[in-house]
């Protein structure tokens, strides 16, 4: 039975946007058990997307507003047909055209498409085609935080089609990107070992180099930076799709090496 009670939605998205862990905020609701054929093109969506859509053209005067009612329809699309379903993914999308006031660092505030991120994540298979578009960056040419979210949410669908354009994005010029490109990837443990592989592969091709440069001149900041943010999460990555726990980049190196060919789905 569906609870009607939206609160531990809304906290989860407020979490995300306040700074808290995206893995808290994402964890998956209670299941919705579903005995009858389930009903599309339900007047109720279609209001709440009428309702959403104006709060988000009140130039960010009724933003607060517009994620409570982005909370409901995330709540109504694990119950809803696909037609419903692609309704409000669709819906969700324009928020990333929206423009509102810029903030003290220049970036615009982005407190709606961020939550829309945050919830497309959990809308795959329906969400994925627009994550993945919106990953070529295009529409966050001012808002590399909101970049990066996005990316974090394809990564969080788990979908296949995520694989490529975050693979695309490893070695990305900007550090955040690519380090956000990186730890995206470390979803797809379940995927087939040619993906996985294929993941580690260019993982450690990009971070190598990056890691070599830093070991050979300390006093390049550039470098040092870039290894900063991309460092930790690539080793999280090669951890998750390999369950090795190495942590050292010439033992991954040695470890890739030795196990490139052999069969990681066997059985020991």
């Amino acid at each position: 039975m569906r609870t009607n009670d939206p609160r531990p939605y809304l906290a989860a998205l407020f979490l995300c946007l306040a700074g808290a862990p995206l893995a808290a905020a994402l964890q998956p609701p209670t299941p919705i058990v579903q005995d009858d054929e389930v009903e599309d093109k339900r007047e109720v969506v279609k209001e709440l997307i009428k309702t959403f859509e104006g709060h988000t053209k009140k130039k960010g005067k009724e933003d607060t507003e517009a994620i409570a009612v982005m909370d409901t329809l995330l709540q109504e699309f694990e119950e809803s047909g696909p037609k419903d379903r692609a309704s409000i993914v669709k819906s969700f999308e324009k928020t990333f055209g929206l423009k509102r006031k810029e903030n003290e660092d220049g970036s615009q505030e982005a407190r709606v498409a961020t939550a829309a991120a945050i919830c497309l994540a959990k809308m795959a298979p329906e969400s994925v085609p627009v994550l993945a578009k919106l990953s070529s960056g295009k529409a966050f040419k001012d808002n590399e935080a909101l970049y990066r979210r996005v990316l974090i949410s394809l990564g969080k669908t788990e979908h296949e089609d995520a694989v490529d354009p975050l693979l695309d994005l490893v070695d990305h010029k900007r550090p955040v990107i690519q380090g956000a490109a990186i730890e995206a990837l470390a979803n797809f443990r379940e995927q087939d070992q040619k993906v996985r592989k294929e993941v580690v592969n260019k993982v450690l091709k990009v971070v190598l180099p990056i890691k070599s440069i830093t070991d050979q001149d300390s006093e390049d900041i550039v470098a040092r930076e870039r290894y900063d943010i991309v460092g930790p999460p690539a080793i999280t990555t090669l951890q998750n799709l390999t369950d090795e726990n190495l942590r050292d980049f010439v033992e991954w190196q040695q470890w890739w090496n030795k196990n490139k060919n052999r069969d990681w789905d066997e059985e020991d």
